[in-house]
């Protein structure tokens, strides 16, 4: 499987059309036009409408908060 890039372009049967603004490990991080954000698991079924394939961050900015967080409480 070839995991989807931020900016890509799909149509989801459920959810309408939309547009990919974070990939987490597990999930997709959508933009949909008529509901708004949504998380679709990643082998979710939908349709492709443009791929952006690249470099995507496997790590949220949610989990890099969330580390950060434990370091500082272990320490203080």
């Amino acid at each position: 499987m070839i995991l989807l890039g931020i900016g890509s372009r799909i149509h989801h049967l459920e959810h309408g059309k939309g547009v990919i603004t974070n990939v987490s490990s597990k999930q997709y991080w959508v933009t949909f036009i008529e509901k708004g954000m949504e998380t679709i698991d990643i082998a979710d079924d939908f349709e492709v409408i443009e791929r952006l394939e690249g470099d995507v961050d496997t790590v949220s900015y949610f989990d890099v908060e969330s580390s950060l967080v434990k370091i500082l409480e272990k320490w203080s």
